[in-house]
């Protein structure tokens, strides 16, 4: 059996298990430790196609909100309308 480990094996040894954990939880999630340019291409293409997403849920969101307010106005419209120009009693 060898003796105690020095500081650099130490060292050495705790960084070959960082990286070797680090790339299998890297491959567990389907990220490629290989082409890390691919993977950065993919990480942005995922953040392009989440700030798309959040820009068009804003913008569905105020087209409905506008609809909304848009037909309530014209409901209180037809409403002042109708009260102003009621039809005579028979």
């Amino acid at each position: 059996m060898s003796g105690p480990m020095d500081k650099d094996e130490l060292q050495a040894l705790v960084q070959s298990a960082a990286e070797e954990g680090t790339k299998k939880a890297f491959m567990s999630m389907g990220l490629n430790t290989e082409d890390a340019i691919e993977t950065q291409k993919d990480m942005a293409f995922l953040r392009g196609q989440r700030t798309a997403t959040e820009q068009m849920g804003r913008t569905i969101r105020t087209a409905v909100l506008i609809t909304l307010v848009t037909g309530g106005i014209g409901l209180l419209w037809v409403g002042f309308q109708f009260a102003v120009h009621k039809p005579p009693a028979p």
